[in-house]
């Protein structure tokens, strides 16, 4: 089998490090867009056969899915790549939902494509459905990024995103009622999110990611889903600081990605199904652990486990199928969860990791009247 990996920064150098230490027998060929290289006239080539494009250059999805479904290549992404609703609060959410539902439905003739496959969206869809109450609940995707590194301003992602999606970008959370709503009104005065886990306060911002009605199609018990998530704290502070005077561009020039810095990204789903065990599900990347082995952080490499697993998940699809995690997960579970332990990706349960009265407090009391429950 013959791989393009399209996009060689942080996720793409981390997913091919995983790649080589598991010794895998296909031929992957490295497209790295910084050497002026374009995968997309890589793929039009007609003097390559690909087989799989796995998509981590940050091009929108809607460029490059199209060339692969004309050449019958399979298709991976670590994310539904569309600008639309991060870059303006004012946008109807609504128009980046049916861009969505549009590229969902398609169905490739002689390929197979899987959109979100990374951390979030991703492995934390299988996180959900593998551990979700099954009555009645709202999922709360928690995560906070502890990584420190002196006195350092920086990010463990692209920071330009993270400034998109939490300074600049609408406040979604999807409910029952509406699969992608702008809480914004509703959350006037109440950010950030102030919430205790693991013995500290945190300060949570909303973020909106597709992986929240990836969740909800396929989930009737799932009554809302929020993600809460917590940065680098200087450079959340950095960022919000200067709301109204940085661009994308000024984010990228002052605030590096780094991967040798201590601390853990703890990233899992937080369930609340009406009683008062708050229990938290979720993987505690440590940044030396795994920068000792990959030479990457621990949030760079979570998302390129999400990517190793549709690579070995690919081939056990249909062609003509199009689908997210959330569509396989317990389609395929075994599976999963024994590429999850080949790669040491470790799941574990925190049980009252949230009190309730701070969670009624921070998140319910807003929440509950938006999905007429009590």
């Amino acid at each position: 089998m013959n791989i393009l990996l399209a996009g060689h920064g942080s996720i793409g150098r981390a997913f091919e490090a995983i790649y080589r230490d598991r010794r895998e027998p296909h031929d992957l060929f490295v497209c790295d867009l910084r050497n002026g290289q374009n995968c997309l006239d890589l793929i039009r080539d007609r003097r390559y056969h690909w087989d799989l494009v796995i998509n981590l250059t940050g091009m929108m999805t809607a460029d490059i899915l199209p060339v692969c479904l004309e050449r019958s290549i399979d298709y991976i992404d670590a994310a539904f790549e569309d600008e639309s609703i991060e870059v303006d609060a004012s946008r109807d959410p609504d128009e980046y939902y049916r861009h969505y539902q549009e590229m969902i439905r398609l169905r490739p003739q002689g390929s197979r494509a899987m959109f979100g496959f990374g951390m979030n969206p991703g492995i934390i869809e299988h996180i959900y459905f593998s551990h979700k109450p099954e009555r009645p609940h709202i999922a709360i995707e928690l995560e906070y990024d502890s990584a420190e590194k002196g006195d350092a301003v920086f990010c463990t992602w692209s920071p330009a995103s993270y400034f998109l999606e939490s300074v600049r970008a609408a406040k979604i959370i999807t409910t029952q009622q509406h699969p992608y709503k702008n809480f914004a009104s509703i959350l006037n005065g109440r950010l950030p999110i102030r919430l205790t886990a693991d013995g500290i306060r945190r300060d949570f911002c909303v973020i909106p990611h597709e992986e929240s009605f990836y969740v909800m199609k396929n989930s009737p018990d799932c009554q809302a889903f929020a993600f809460l998530y917590q940065a680098p704290i200087k450079c959340q502070q950095f960022l919000q600081d200067r709301t109204g005077s940085l661009s994308s561009e000024d984010v990228c020039a002052a605030v590096p990605v780094l991967h040798n810095v201590s601390g853990q990204d703890s990233v899992g789903m937080l369930f609340y199904d009406y009683s008062d065990n708050l229990y938290w599900v979720r993987n505690r990347g440590d940044h030396q652990r795994i920068f000792r082995k990959f030479g990457c952080n621990a949030t760079c490499w979570q998302t390129a486990c999400g990517v190793f697993a549709a690579y070995r998940l690919i081939r056990l699809l249909q062609p003509g199928e199009t689908v997210t995690m959330s569509d396989i997960s317990r389609r395929f579970q075994p599976e999963i969860d024994s590429i999850l332990r080949e790669l040491d990706f470790r799941i574990e349960r925190t049980d009252h990791a949230v009190d309730p009265a701070e969670f009624q407090n921070a998140v319910l009391s807003w929440l509950l009247p938006q999905i007429g429950s009590r």
